[in-house]
């Protein structure tokens, strides 16, 4: 586990940093489209998405396509879920910030503390993953509860669950299709390595 992080810590780090800096695109698109329409915001949070997935997939393309030489001359051993790996790696803070929000959930209405928890928890959230803030906000819409406020915390966290999803399939399916040497994007040049 150790080896894995040091030998793979540019990779995790490069798919966090894309995180990052989709962040602030996100934020700039949410901050630009929110106040016009619901459908222009939900718009921009899906372009917002599909932008962070497809640099998400020439990342850990990549890092399948060098492995494709390692594996095939014994250097490195097959491992058919690393792209999945790579991607919970530069996910656990998103990880460590749904925890907290679901601590929020499931103690929030008997204690005080972990409501508030729950809160800042679901704020951080909305920065860090801000590029799928326009879907949360389109699903809490969509349901229209009765009483918005008990419910906000339970949809974000439901939303940012399932958010994690397809950066874990495209990670997965990346390598893969990386490792065979199938490009969707952009192919490395072999000079690179």
């Amino acid at each position: 586990m150790k080896n894995f992080f040091k030998d793979n810590s540019y990779y995790i780090i490069r798919l966090f940093g894309t995180q990052v800096g989709l962040t602030v695109f996100g934020m700039m698109l949410s901050f630009a489209t929110a106040d016009i329409s619901m459908g222009l915001f939900l718009a921009a949070s899906v372009f917002s998405v599909l932008f962070y997935l497809a640099l998400m997939y020439s990342t850990v393309s990549e890092v399948g396509y060098k492995h494709a030489e390692k594996i095939a001359s014994g250097r490195m051993r097959l491992s058919k879920p690393f792209g999945l790996y790579l991607c919970l790696a530069a996910y656990i803070p998103n990880f460590l910030v749904l925890i907290l929000m679901w601590i929020g959930v499931i103690f929030g209405s008997s204690q005080t503390w972990a409501g508030t928890l729950g809160g800042v928890a679901n704020t951080v959230m909305h920065v860090i993953f801000s590029m799928f803030w326009g879907i949360d906000r389109a699903v809490a819409a969509a349901l229209n509860p009765a009483d918005p406020e008990q419910v906000a915390l339970l949809i974000s966290s439901v939303v940012y669950t399932v958010s994690m999803l397809p950066g874990l399939l495209v990670s997965a399916l990346a390598y893969a299709l990386g490792r065979r040497g199938i490009s969707l994007l952009s192919r490395p040049d072999k000079k690179q390595f």
